[in-house]
């Protein structure tokens, strides 16, 4: 059984502050999209902050967990003034369930199937899901993706290298997680880029691969090197 640390709650409350501002400010849907997003989202930041928690310690799982509430609001920041509403208005509310709660509670499933499966299995659910978006989807329409990131956000180079780095980190404590969360990461990439980039329907698109992002994201942090040498059990949880 999964235990829930003490330190979630913070983590959950915020993101529950997030979401109400979220829905203040730029909407979502009905009445039952809102409740879900609200319940959904809290959840969604806590099973990253419990992946987190079982890659790289106890702080570190904080700060996972910190990464998925912050993580949709600096897409804000990353948009350029131009697409801005778009994002805030048409892809936001999505990335936080109050959209669509649907497919963002795919992504909520997957988060909590992957604490509970073996990390092989983990594993090998990534090289499937790689392949499988390949020869469904194909990589062809990632050139067009990168045109559209070109025109609407202030940086192509730092998603790509964010991803890179990210994936570097993870990989530097579990082979087996950083294949599954990557692989988790690029199935819905290939499948949202053949959405709509104009009307925010990429970003909506990749609602179900929000925890596998935050979790990529904060594990850059696992890139410095730790003050203190790992002890024989933490490498072997690593694994």
């Amino acid at each position: 059984m999964v235990r829930v640390p003490q330190s979630a709650l913070p983590v959950a409350l915020a993101q529950l502050a997030a979401t109400a501002a979220i829905r203040a400010a730029y909407g979502g849907g009905g009445a039952l999209p809102t409740v879900l997003g609200l319940i959904l989202s809290p959840a969604a930041v806590v099973l990253v902050q419990l992946h987190g928690t079982r890659l790289g310690g106890r702080r570190f799982g904080v700060w996972s967990g910190a990464v998925a509430v912050a993580l949709p609001l600096l897409g804000i920041a990353y948009a350029l003034p131009s697409y801005r509403s778009t994002y805030t208005h048409d892809s936001l509310p999505s990335l936080v369930g109050l959209e669509h709660p649907g497919w963002y509670a795919i992504g909520v499933g997957l988060a909590a199937a992957a604490l509970v499966v073996p990390r092989i299995a983990l594993a090998a659910a990534g090289v499937v899901a790689v392949v499988v978006a390949v020869v469904v989807w194909g990589v062809a329409p990632l050139s067009d993706l990168r045109s559209s990131l070109h025109e609407a956000g202030w940086s192509i180079a730092f998603v790509e290298w964010l991803v890179v780095a990210g994936v570097a980190g993870a990989l530097r404590r579990s082979v087996l997680v950083a294949t599954g969360f990557a692989g988790w990461l690029v199935f819905f990439v290939l499948r949202a880029a053949h959405q709509p980039f104009t009307h925010g329907l990429f970003w909506q698109a990749l609602a179900p691969a929000a925890p596998a992002a935050a979790l990529i994201a904060a594990a850059i942090g696992l890139l410095v090197p730790r003050l203190r040498p790992a002890t024989p059990a933490s490498r072997a949880e690593a694994r």
